[in-house]
């Protein structure tokens, strides 16, 4: 178990499983993992909700790489930033393609709305 501090200042114990509730439908999706079961995962937004999203992230033994578009100076200490327009999907999937990434976490509404998701 990790602890995550959330901004309301509440202590949340965080389980990371290692398999998941619908693994039928999981299998049927290229995961883009590697031999040893770790995944690469890209993390949408640049504010204090996705900093702490990459922290929780960075905890997971099954992550391999953590990459944030476009991220900040405080999630850079944790993941790879790379600079994008979360508006462009095209690039962003592009992203994902280029860096062998099996899991998108979207932070911010505004991509949500737009349908990144």
């Amino acid at each position: 178990f990790a602890t995550v501090l959330l901004p309301a200042m509440l202590l949340v114990p965080v389980q990371w499983y290692t398999t998941t509730p619908n693994a039928t439908a999981m299998a049927a999706l290229p995961l883009n993992t590697g031999n040893d079961g770790r995944m690469n995962v890209l993390l949408i937004g640049s504010g204090g909700r996705e900093h702490a999203l990459a922290y929780a992230l960075s905890l997971s033994p099954r992550l391999d790489r953590l990459a944030c578009v476009p991220g900040n100076a405080g999630i850079a200490d944790i993941a790879t930033c790379m600079d994008a327009d979360i508006a462009d999907h095209d690039a962003i999937v592009a992203i994902c393609r280029q860096t062998n990434i099996g899991f998108v976490v979207i932070g911010p509404e505004v991509p949500l709305v737009s349908g990144l998701g």
